[in-house]
């Protein structure tokens, strides 16, 4: 989609930590972000969704739970020595997942939301989700519900991040 990489003979922000001594990590819910974009140069490790024609692990998943989920036994094992962690989750996009769903939308609206997932494109305008027979101002409001569960979620994520941080004593120590 994008031409523009960065060329090998640039020096990253992790190839200058990673020179200095730091651990260095990477975590990418988009490969814009990682490996195919040459994004990974200076990490140690990086864990990618999506990236194409790099022999690297896939996260199994680009949410901020699957990499918090990675990251805490990582900082663990990394707490002695100076670290560089780039963490990029893709939320609030996409759907949110159990119990952010239905704190806000309705959860019988679930399948009325795929079939407006399949027949308006998402920048539709009003006119084409009234054409494809929707109720735009319905649509308006799950949207913004499931978007309220989005942000909901990955406030809890960083909530979980920050408390590991603190039960680990890095939290003082540690610019996020």
């Amino acid at each position: 989609m994008y031409d523009h990489f960065l060329p090998a003979s640039a020096t990253t922000l992790a190839e200058v930590f990673r020179d200095a001594g730091y651990a260095t990590l990477s975590f990418t819910s988009m490969h814009y972000t990682g490996g195919e974009y040459n994004l990974d140069q200076g990490f140690e490790a990086l864990y990618e969704q999506d990236s194409v024609g790099k022999e690297r692990e896939s996260s199994g998943g680009g949410t901020a739970r699957a990499y918090i989920d990675r990251l805490l036994p990582w900082l663990e094992e990394h707490r002695e020595v100076p670290f560089f962690v780039f963490l990029h989750t893709f939320e609030p996009k996409g759907q949110p997942y159990p119990p952010y769903d239905t704190l806000w939308a309705d959860p019988s609206m679930k399948e009325k939301h795929e079939t407006y997932l399949k027949k308006v494109w998402y920048r539709a305008t009003r006119e084409g989700v009234e054409k494809a027979g929707i109720d735009p101002d319905e649509l308006i409001t799950l949207k913004k519900d499931l978007y309220d569960g989005l942000i909901r979620s990955l406030d809890t994520e960083i909530g979980r991040l920050f408390e590991r941080l603190k039960e680990l004593g890095l939290y003082d120590k540690t610019l996020v």
